[in-house]
């Protein structure tokens, strides 16, 4: 019987130890860093392709803010605020 306990207590142990540092991860996924950005200029986008993608990002913004309530949207601009993402999409200088 107290081998069973033993057993039990030690595969706690264990499990906290692989459930505890996912559980400390930071639950909203960090903004994207410069790696993002390596990848689009391995595209060696011309400036107009560059203006496209800029454009196309803002629309496609907007039509997703129209689709939200005016709650949603405050909501969605704290939530933005708060991962430090500035206009652009690029984190807050």
């Amino acid at each position: 019987m107290k081998r069973n306990g033993l057993a039990w207590v030690l595969s706690s142990v264990l499990a906290m130890g692989v459930v505890l540092p996912v559980l400390a991860q930071p639950a909203v996924r960090p903004a994207p860093t410069g790696e993002m950005r390596g990848k689009w200029a391995a595209l060696n986008l011309s400036d107009a392709q560059k203006e496209q993608m800029r454009s196309l990002r803002t629309q496609g913004r907007e039509e997703m803010l129209a689709v939200l309530t005016p709650e949603q949207q405050a909501t969605w601009q704290t939530l933005r605020a708060q991962r430090g993402l500035g206009k652009g999409n690029r984190p807050a200088q």
